[in-house]
């Protein structure tokens, strides 16, 4: 089952002599983000223009003509354009030659529809925030590998997420860039006369007019819709402008584009899917538009019409949730919900008891998540860790930072409202499933519930190895294993054929990326001093900042304060004393964003930030701003150490760590999320108790005391366990270890094709 053929139009002025004219759909395909000959490949045509911003198409847009002039010239540059366009075409041509299609070849149902607030492929389409984006990408990219029939569905926002600076203080400074859509690898869907394609969605008293937009992603597209269109009027063309916008009547409008919108855009292409896959409560709202389809068909309406039509399209959902914080599961005031619904409840003739049950917390209309939840949990909502955000505003449907409780009125809870509409429901790793089982059992699973056939599962994250594992790793690698064995890491003799690679070379090419890493951190820091007016010996000193024989310690995500960052920082003395030792001296390297409206978050930001300038830890902790995908490849590929210490049970799963792993980097965590599955003590270290606290003061003092023991008595000891020619044989067996035992399970290879067979293939029947 192939997805219909998406015609699109081009929009950029790109003049490409005959002779490279597969550069443009190189350009306009992401399959170039993980295929590291076509990187190099543009790379070739103007190194300093890719150093820009590593975009294609920005590239051929700019290329001066000279430059083709000398590239037609050269023979092994034709030679090298040759051969990566034949492998991009063959890739794509391949599709009957996929796991998919040996293994399900008679599968005849629609695709997967696999709707998200936001994608992360590559940092030059900057509509991702963190973790839940970079999956939703990663599941993308494996989608397409598996030659999986999959489509993708989000929204293109004009803003995108913020950039991030820290001024001399350390307050984080928040960017958005204007995006030109001409210029990005996207192109506009079109008609077969070449008309753009456009959906509209009704909201109060008006039609909101979407553009669609199409990003391949190897052999899967993704409709990305945009109201900045002249049609709307201006109040409206900004709903699609910002991601994870703080206003909560806008957020409403935006996930009723991303829903409602997704769904008529897939109807006006001609795309009739098998599968409804909701990756967290954002794009929960399609369920209305998919049951106002059904009602027409039926040509009914009414409460019995109304279920009846949700049990028909509920057999065929999937959701996913991503978050065991209570306040992570979105919601809004119910009398915001029904304002913006009411022309709608009034053509399907529903009662108001309808409606308000569908994403009702519980059957009374309480925070049933929050009063179930463990003591822990409650504090964490309730803000008693120091957090006071005045609106839960980030990724994952506030995931990344506690909150306050729900006012005391009636709200519209998302996460009900898609576990009631879906009859598959799973968490990302087998501890979350249990927790959100737990938190959601009067919705889903129990035997007092009206859906006893249906409890919350899980699939436990990964990453896709291509785009993650580093260049001088990945020669190695396929030097050893052989081209594209990042495709194929659960291979019968991919372990074995890690543990052979010499420790010499493996320990070589790790410290080469390690080189890498602190070339760029050296080069970002640079630019950071002499914004903030540094003078010049303290930029030229820069040049010494950090050293690739001093054991490295990163911990980069979002600044969500259960994940404690500066947990490091409770004992001062005790971590200046390990940072400053003469013979094992340590480093450690800071990145991550904290949402705008997250004050806290941005307050631990600030004490890190000043730290690593004070003496006490000047030139051994370093805080890089704007985190993005290009600094979280740097980091994961060239520290020595992941450390990772949120407050169990909140990381739903975590994959920064499984991106370490697939380059040798252990990981240090607390035993939670995918950890929970991972951890062997051949490979890495448990941060604390594999328990749950009633007190989170007692669960940080004993969580630290296990970082700073742990540390300074086992981790540090055993890097620096050297032979006379200075290589820590010790240290690189377990960098093996991690690269074989977690490298096969940890990778979206293995969590779609789980994905296919525990939830899409039945739910397609």
């Amino acid at each position: 089952m192939r997805v219909p053929q998406i015609r699109t139009a081009p929009v950029a002025d790109i003049q490409i002599p005959v002779e490279f004219q597969g550069l443009y759909d190189l350009a306009y395909n992401l399959w170039w983000t993980w295929n590291r000959r076509a990187v190099r490949l543009f790379e070739r045509i103007d190194p300093v223009r890719w150093s820009l911003d590593h975009n294609p198409v920005e590239l051929l847009i700019n290329v001066e003509p000279h430059r083709w002039d000398g590239l037609l010239m050269d023979a092994a540059f034709a030679a090298e354009y040759q051969a990566v366009v034949e492998e991009f075409e063959s890739y794509m041509e391949q599709r009957e030659d996929t796991w998919f299609s040996r293994r399900y070849p008679d599968y005849e149902k629609g695709p997967v529809a696999y709707f998200s607030t936001e994608f992360g492929w590559h940092e030059c389409l900057s509509i991702y925030s963190g973790g839940l984006g970079i999956l939703a990408g990663d599941h993308c990219k494996s989608a397409s590998d598996l030659g999986i029939p999959f489509i993708g569905v989000g929204l293109m926002y004009k803003r995108g997420y913020f950039h991030q600076t820290i001024d001399a203080d350390g307050h984080q400074q928040h960017h958005y860039e204007v995006f030109d859509f001409r210029r990005l690898p996207i192109l506009p869907a079109t008609t077969p006369s070449g008309r753009q394609v456009q959906v509209t969605v009704p909201l109060p008293g008006r039609e909101v007019h979407l553009r669609i937009w199409k990003a391949s992603v190897g052999r899967v597209p993704v409709l990305l819709l945009d109201s900045d269109v002249p049609q709307n009027h201006p109040a409206d063309r900004p709903i699609t402008s910002i991601l994870y916008i703080r206003g909560r009547e806008m957020r409403l409008c935006q996930e009723m584009l991303l829903g409602m919108g997704g769904v008529r855009a897939l109807g006006t292409l001609g795309i009739e899917p098998g599968v409804w896959h909701l990756n967290e409560g954002h794009s929960a709202l399609l369920v209305l538009e998919r049951i106002d389809q059904e009602l027409s068909k039926r040509g009914e309406s009414g409460d019995d019409a109304f279920a009846a039509s949700l049990g028909s399209i509920r057999n065929n959902t999937v959701f996913t949730t991503h978050t065991p914080v209570p306040a992570g599961n979105e919601s809004f005031d119910l009398d915001l919900v029904e304002r913006y619904l009411a022309e709608r409840a009034a053509e399907w003739k529903l009662s108001e008891a309808t409606l308000r049950n569908l994403g009702a917390p519980d059957s009374n209309g309480k925070d049933t998540a929050t009063a179930a939840a463990p003591a822990e949990q409650k504090s964490v909502a309730a803000g008693t860790d120091g957090i006071a955000a005045p609106t839960p505003e980030e990724e994952g449907g506030n995931r990344d930072f506690p909150s306050p409780p729900p006012p005391p009125v009636p709200q519209f809870n998302l996460t009900a409202f898609a576990i009631r509409s879906s009859h598959f429901v799973n968490g990302v790793s087998e501890l979350h499933g249990r927790v959100a089982q737990d938190l959601w059992q009067h919705v889903a699973g129990t035997p007092e519930s009206e859906r006893p056939d249906v409890s919350i599962g899980h699939v436990t994250n990964g990453v896709h190895a291509p785009t993650w594992i580093g260049p001088e790793l990945n020669r190695l690698l396929g030097a050893h294993l052989g081209m594209g064995f990042a495709h194929n890491l659960d291979h019968p003799g991919f372990a074995e054929a890690v543990r052979n690679i010499p420790d010499q070379d493996l320990w070589t090419a790790h410290v080469e990326q390690k080189r890498r890493l602190i070339h760029e951190v050296r080069h970002r820091i640079r630019e950071q001093f002499a914004r903030h007016g540094r003078n010049p010996s303290v930029l030229r000193n820069v040049d010494s900042l950090l050293d690739e024989d001093t054991f490295t310690i990163g911990f980069a995500r979002r600044f969500a304060t259960y994940k404690r960052a500066a947990l490091i920082f409770s004992q001062s003395d005790r971590l200046r004393d390990m940072l400053t030792n003469t013979d094992r001296p340590v480093q450690v390297l800071f990145a991550g964003k904290a949402h705008p409206a997250d004050r806290p978050g941005q307050a631990i930001i600030q004490e890190i930030f000043q730290k690593s300038l004070g003496a006490e830890f000047a030139q051994r902790i370093v805080f890089l701003e704007d985190y993005d995908m290009r600094v979280g490849r740097h980091l994961v590929q060239g520290v020595d150490l992941w450390l990772n210490n949120p407050r169990r049970p909140l990381e739903a799963s975590g994959t920064s760590g499984m991106k370490a792993a697939l380059n040798g980097v252990l990981n240090f965590s607390v035993l939670d999320g995918w950890w929970c599955e991972g951890f062997d003590p051949s490979h890495g270290w448990a941060l604390g108790e594999e328990k749950e606290y009633l007190d989170p003061v007692e669960q940080d003092r004993e969580d630290a005391e296990s970082l700073y023991r742990v540390l300074s008595e086992e981790i540090v000891p055993s890097y620096y366990d050297r032979d006379e020619a200075g290589v820590p044989h010790a240290w690189i067996g377990r960098m093996k270890e991690a690269l074989a035992q977690l490298g096969p399970t940890f990778n979206t290879a293995r969590m779609v094709r789980e994905y296919v067979e525990k939830y899409y293939l039945p739910a397609s029947k």
